[in-house]
């Protein structure tokens, strides 16, 4: 009421409407009084008064200080900015050429700032981040440590960097505001909502959903505690977890959450907001998610409109780019062009989001390739590609997962590109594009073999992450200590002693989830993890493939898996020797059925299986002629590996799990050959059979990483015929690249002595975990046939400390013992079960290997259950513990793909070792593929053991010369 009557008389002493009057044009109480009114009026969202009060008030300003002009334009740009961010842009540079007058540089600072996220909105990254740099700089000399507008600095420039790719640095940053707001307890709440909000989208940017929903959620929490479920603030919050339930396939929660962006917007007044034509934009693109292309476009059209009235070229190139994308699926080549010419010409104005230029690009070369234009289409696409390389080598926050994730959005890409140079008869460039998108963080870590991250830490962050990790180490030894310890009887069953084992378990997988986060933390923080990654990974080429890996009895087949279509390429040694062959299957494979039966001891612990664990309740459907992709590749995998894998056999090495097992009729060996047929297509075997090759190098894609070609089917009848008894010994390689790399490893000249490490690992009987009796059989057998100095460690002896020791002594490795799986944590404790030390640790895991250096390992055996399986990352081959082997030097890795027997694991580690041994014995490369091949042939021929089951699960990964 007080200011009601104010604003009364002020209007009195002006005259009706705010006129004048009598008044002295250049009397500063005018000013006043007219400020005053525009506060007034937009106290009450009249914002049409508020700007003819505050334009009115500014024309009488020759007595009024430049602090008192300045304060009028911030309020009129912020009233003109909700409509007119080019003319508030304007107004403000006025306002700051005011301060700097008056050498106020806390208002400076300030009027910087709004500059800064006027041209953020406008799209213009570069001049935002500048006027950012300046406006922190000034902060750092002239205002109080203790003023909020320096964090706000702070806070402005991390929320800007993600949108230029630069992940890593506005983690840094956004850490150190977080650390601050921490600090000031109950009233950095705000500041804490705001940050933990940039760091959901930098995750979302990065492809770790979960991650970025529980940031959100955390943030919503914050501001909804501090100012209700209705503040304007939880706009943007809503926007981002619309965008985050979409990715997760949520479109319900996604839409819900568009929808309450709207409902704020209209109880706000804010209906020609950022905020709504980012809601429009999301529910735009959830329509298209749903195929509703008609609503989609509606819906983006409302959003660019907005944005356009605005001045937000960036954000309105953006939608016109998923227009134009729509058009395109619509075949409205018109609108198509239209739209992304417009988008091109928005984003050519600005210094724009690389990810943005990204989505444009592509678009534009999808539409180039449509026209005919394939070379066109071609230098576009590999620009986008360009701009995602350098993107992903800034991603943070999930170490290797964290990039994989991030760099698969771009796999579409990557697989127009191959298919467009091979419609351009370019098999050279096809073959390097599509090199270019398999397992490229595996050949990140490659690159890491031999050096202890920890050691290359700056000191602060050695001080602040080393403890925690050590901490972390110790907790988890004790728990794992704890619950492998046999307990009483009496107690075993009841409810106090059961409640003890779920605490306990549930404090281990935190404590896990703890440590893997400081294991990734050191990597992100490590100098020389990041100039490597910055660096980049020379990519092998066809002809270096042609010249370096084959020589002329050797043949690749490298697959190519798509969304639509896949192909095989036979690769010879010989200049031009290359054929692409499409890959369908002729005829339709029958659905199956399964029953779970229960796994006598493996060699593994935990139950990850070749088949999918849903499947053993809803079995297999049939799969139906057509071309082979990559989800049709992935069911033919498991359906073939359920059809002729599963088995209980005796005495097998496992602890835990169930195997699916076929019921009702048998399967009809014609329709086992038909994935043969299908993988392997009679071009592929005419030119085997032409060629005569000595060995094959198989470069697998996605799902064909699981399966061991060795084992498919080729004839069936009275004498059936697999791979393993007609084709070379094979090598198989997640990449040509990695296969180069391991190439180019030398072997230490003290390699010659060709010293073997063996160790044996049988649990007691009271251990909790099945004794292996193979085992000490195995390493005896190994020990006594080796040529070469042995060094035993058996049971007891086999300890994961004097393990540890002894590995990088050895260029000889074989590992005999039970193997697990950690598919939680990327299998960072995935492992193999030793004996425990003192202090109760009783694996050799993921992460102990990487922490050893085996760049003088030749060669490494895990004779154990799921060595090479994993956590699968896309674009890449499942996260195994060969794969940490290679990682930490080894140069070759003979591994398992499933369940391995006791017994025929025995049987064929021993002959493996006693061909191998001629090698060692003279001195000769070890042919270690060969020797692998005649072991499983000879286990192939006693009856027990002709399943695919027992020699068909170990595979060799490394350099065929």
């Amino acid at each position: 009421k007080l200011y009601d009557e104010l604003v009364s008389r002020i209007a009195g002493s002006l005259g009706p409407a705010g006129k004048t009057g009598a008044v002295t044009p250049n009397d500063t109480p005018l000013f006043q009084a007219l400020l005053g009114l525009a506060r007034h009026a937009r106290l009450r969202q009249h914002s049409a008064t508020v700007a003819r009060h505050l334009r009115t008030a500014l024309e009488h300003t020759r007595r009024v200080s430049a602090f008192e002009q300045a304060t009028a334009l911030r309020l009129l740009a912020t009233v003109i900015g909700e409509s007119d961010l080019p003319a508030a842009e304007q107004l403000l540079r006025r306002e700051l050429a005011a301060h700097e007058a008056a050498k106020e540089p806390r208002e400076q600072l300030r009027t910087l700032l709004q500059l800064a996220s006027i041209r953020r909105s406008l799209g213009d990254f570069g001049d935002a981040e500048q006027l950012l740099r300046t406006a922190i700089e000034l902060a750092d000399q002239r205002i109080p440590i203790n003023d909020p507008l320096r964090t706000l600095a702070k806070r402005q420039l991390a929320a800007l960097l993600p949108s230029a790719g630069r992940f890593r640095e506005a983690i840094a940053l956004n850490q150190q505001i977080l650390d601050e707001a921490q600090q000031q307890g109950s009233s950095g709440d705000r500041l804490r909502a705001d940050v933990l909000l940039n760091l959901a989208i930098i995750d979302r940017n990065q492809g770790l959903t979960e991650s970025a929903a529980d940031k959100a959620q955390q943030s919503a929490r914050a501001i909804e505690a501090t100012f209700g479920p209705d503040a304007w603030s939880l706009a943007a919050i809503h926007n981002v977890q619309s965008a985050i339930h979409r990715d997760l396939g949520q479109a319900d929660e996604a839409a819900m959450h568009a929808q309450n962006v709207l409902r704020l917007c209209q109880q706000h007044g804010k209906n020609e907001s950022p905020e709504a034509a980012t809601a429009y934009q999301q529910l735009g693109s959830l329509a298209a998610q749903q195929g509703d292309l008609a609503t989609a476009t509606t819906h983006w059209k409302s959003s660019a409109k907005i944005f356009h009235a605005r001045g937000q070229t960036t954000r309105e190139a953006h939608i016109l780019s998923l227009l134009g994308g729509v058009a395109l699926r619509t075949n409205d080549r018109e609108l198509a062009a239209r739209a992304l010419d417009q988008a091109d010409r928005l984003l050519g104005q600005r210094s724009a989001s690389p990810l943005d230029r990204y989505v444009v690009l592509a678009n534009q070369a999808v539409r180039h390739a449509g026209d005919g234009d394939l070379a066109e289409a071609i230098r576009l696409l590999q620009q986008a590609i360009e701009i995602a390389e350098s993107a992903r080598t800034e991603t943070a926050g999930d170490a290797e997962a964290g990039r994989a994730r991030f760099f698969a959005q771009f796999a579409p890409a990557f697989e127009r590109l191959t298919e467009w140079h091979l419609q351009s008869g370019q098999t050279a460039e096809a073959f390097l594009a599509a090199e270019q998108s398999r397992s490229r963080t595996f050949l990140d870590q490659l690159q890491l073999a031999g050096i202890d991250v920890n050691a290359t830490l700056p000191p602060e962050a050695q001080q602040r992450l080393v403890p925690q990790e050590r901490s972390l180490a110790q907790r988890q030894q004790q728990l794992r200590f704890e619950l492998a310890k046999p307990q009483p009887p009496t107690t075993d069953s009841t409810p106090t002693h059961q409640d003890w084992i779920a605490q306990r378990q549930r404090e281990l997988t935190k404590v896990e989830h703890d440590y893997a986060k400081v294991w990734q933390s050191i990597r992100d923080a490590s100098p020389v993890c990041n100039q490597l990654l910055a660096g980049r990974e020379s990519l092998c080429d066809l002809a270096q493939v042609q010249q370096e890996l084959l020589s002329p009895d050797t043949l690749m087949l490298f697959y190519q898996l798509g969304s639509q279509n896949s192909s095989v390429w036979i690769i010879g040694s010989e200049r031009n020797a290359v054929e692409v062959v499409p890959l369908r299957i002729s005829q339709t494979l029958p659905a199956l059925q399964f029953r779970e039966a229960t796994n006598k001891p493996t060699r593994g612990i935990a139950g990850h299986l070749a088949v999918d664990k849903g499947l053993l309740r809803r079995g297999l459907e049939s799969i139906p002629p057509g071309p082979v992709t990559r989800d049709v590749a992935s069911r033919l995998v498991t359906w073939y590996l359920a059809a002729t894998v599963p088995f209980t056999p005796n005495g097998t090495r496992g602890l835990t799990g169930t195997v699916a097992t076929v019921k009702g009729e048998a399967i009809q060996p014609s329709s086992l050959t038909l994935v043969a047929d299908t993988l392997l297509p009679p071009t592929v075997r005419e030119a085997i059979q032409r060629r005569q090759p000595k060995r094959l190098v198989i470069i697998p894609d996605a799902a064909l990483h699981q399966l061991p070609f060795e084992a498919l089917l080729l004839s069936a009848g009275p004498r059936t015929k697999y791979v393993l008894d007609e084709w070379p010994p094979i090598t198989y390689s997640p990449s040509a690249t990695v296969l180069s790399q391991l190439s180019r490893r030398a072997v230490p000249a003290a390699n010659h002595e060709r010293r073997l490490l063996l160790v044996g690992y049988s649990p007691s009987e009271t251990s909790g975990a099945a004794p292996l009796p193979g085992v000490t059989t195995e390493c005896r057998r190994i020990a006594s046939a080796w040529p070469r100095a042995v060094t035993t460690l058996l049971d007891h002896e086999a300890s994961e400390s004097l393990v540890t020791r002894q590995l990088p002594n050895h260029p000889i490795i074989h590992l005999a013992t039970h193997g697990f799986v950690d598919e939680q944590a990327d299998n960072l404790f995935g492992g193999l079960l030793l004996a425990p030390n003192a202090d109760g640790d009783d694996s050799l895991s993921y992460l102990d290997i990487l922490r050893t250096n085996l760049t003088g390992c030749e060669l490494a055996v895990l004779s154990a259950c799921q060595t090479s399986v994993g956590p699968e990352r896309p674009m890449e081959a499942s996260t195994s513990l060969a794969q940490a082997f290679l990682a930490a030097g080894a140069r070759q890795v003979v591994a398992s793909l499933w369940h391995v027997s006791d017994e025929s694991t025995t049987e064929l580690m021993t002959d493996f070792y006693r061909r191998l041994a001629d090698d060692a014995e003279t001195g000769r490369p070890l042919r270690v593929a060969e020797s692998l091949h005649a072991a499983k042939r000879h286990l192939r021929q006693n009856a027990d053991w002709n399943s695919p089951a027992h020699w068909a699960s170990f595979v060799f990964v490394g350099p065929t010369k």
